[in-house]
């Protein structure tokens, strides 16, 4: 983005989303949003902690609000087995959604939600209100325009009528997979079908004859084993909740060619039981960040939805009724979590000589740095400052 982002919004006409991106992408962690400089009174030495730019789809951002997220999340679990859905849009619509990204990403999720709803309900011949959070994703490993949305679904869930909690009458699925294949199909392009006739999808296509195309292709439904392991559920928040198209990890810039490698799984070739391996691909800096770009969300468009019991609504309705149904963390995380909370709460010291006499100080952008390194974004409003009501604080023997 620093040596490429300028270039790629020339060339590819950028639109006002994907031009904040990219700045901010090239500002974050530099002078230019202002820094944290820690000084100790008592050895002379600082150490200086850059700003980041807090965009949502920042790769260097990202970690600390999935954390978070992800702490605030492990609340709504309750304590029963859990499945995991993906539904996935069929390729041949991969155009219509490039072109009505809001539109069908939010069909994909509402369709998702009700074909779970209809598969229960069938199977268990009652109204059977579950737990779900979905989460959209619009990239694989090796960042293609790849929409799916992963679903974490509760075995089971409340009778409506009688309040108690019911069990699927499959031991190890929630429902055969050809019916939620149907179930799927038919709510995603009943939904479509809504769509076009209120005018609201822009495509050289109409419906009739996307649905003449779809009408003989495979819908993918994947559904695992439910699980009540505390660690498979960790292991499943972890790889796809809060996720964008890709890490700065798995992304290098090779300065000498003028490319950038990517790190990807391959997971055509994956054996069962084993990890995907890994490979990596080469590519032109323009077509990478083209690639990136492809997976911007629409403007406030929420990719993570709670349906359910799992949202704030109808849990509230049926708290008491949840009471005893709620995930409790196991020891040894609480504990864990208890033990980071108070070395947080320690008084901190410079790394050199131990002292505690040191002196936090915020700075703002610097303008020079920015017309030296980045002269394109100089003219640009300055940034704020941090908001602070004092502009140092102490730590001393006081």
């Amino acid at each position: 983005m620093l040596n490429h982002g300028e270039q790629y919004i020339r060339q590819y006409k950028a639109n006002i989303q994907q031009i904040k991106l990219i700045r901010s992408m090239r500002l974050c962690r530099t002078p230019a949003l202002g820094w944290h400089r820690i000084s100790c009174k008592t050895c002379g030495k600082s150490q200086v902690i850059y700003l980041s730019c807090g965009n949502n789809h920042c790769p260097i951002c990202q970690q600390k609000k999935r954390d978070q997220w992800i702490e605030k999340f492990q609340k709504k679990l309750l304590e029963v087995p859990y499945v995991h859905i993906v539904t996935t849009l069929p390729v041949e619509l991969r155009g219509l959604a490039k072109q009505n990204k809001g539109i069908v990403y939010e069909i994909m999720l509402k369709s998702t939600w009700q074909m779970i709803k209809e598969v229960l309900a069938e199977e268990n011949q009652t109204d059977i209100l579950a737990g779900a959070t979905s989460v959209l994703h619009t990239f694989g490993s090796d960042m293609k325009y790849h929409v799916h949305v992963h679903s974490l679904v509760s075995f089971g869930g409340l009778d409506t009528k009688t309040n108690k909690w019911q069990k699927p009458n499959k031991s190890d699925r929630i429902a055969p997979y050809k019916k939620m294949k149907i179930a799927f199909r038919k709510q995603f392009m009943h939904h479509l079908e809504e769509s076009y006739n209120k005018g609201e999808i822009n495509y050289h296509k109409s419906y009739q004859e996307l649905e003449v195309e779809l009408a003989q292709r495979y819908w993918v439904v994947h559904n695992t084993e439910p699980t009540v392991s505390t660690k498979t559920l960790e292991n499943y928040l972890s790889r796809y909740i809060n996720r964008i198209a890709v890490s700065s990890s798995r992304v290098k810039y090779l300065s000498h060619d003028q490319k950038v490698e990517l790190k990807y799984k391959d997971y055509t070739n994956q054996k069962e039981g084993e990890a995907a391996p890994m490979l990596s691909k080469q590519m032109d800096p323009l077509i990478f960040i083209e690639q990136f770009m492809q997976h911007i969300l629409p403007p406030y468009f929420h990719k993570t939805r709670h349906w359910g019991l799992h949202h704030h609504s109808t849990a509230k309705k049926y708290k008491e009724t949840l009471k005893n149904l709620k995930r409790t963390p196991d020891v040894l995380v609480l504990i864990i979590r208890y033990i980071k909370k108070l070395l947080q709460t320690e008084r901190p010291k410079c790394r050199e000589c131990n002292g505690y006499d040191l002196e936090i100080s915020h700075h703002a952008g610097d303008r020079k740095w920015l017309e030296q390194y980045i002269p394109q974004l100089a003219h640009y409003p300055r940034p704020r400052p941090p908001t602070s009501k004092r502009n140092t604080k102490k730590y001393g023997n006081e």
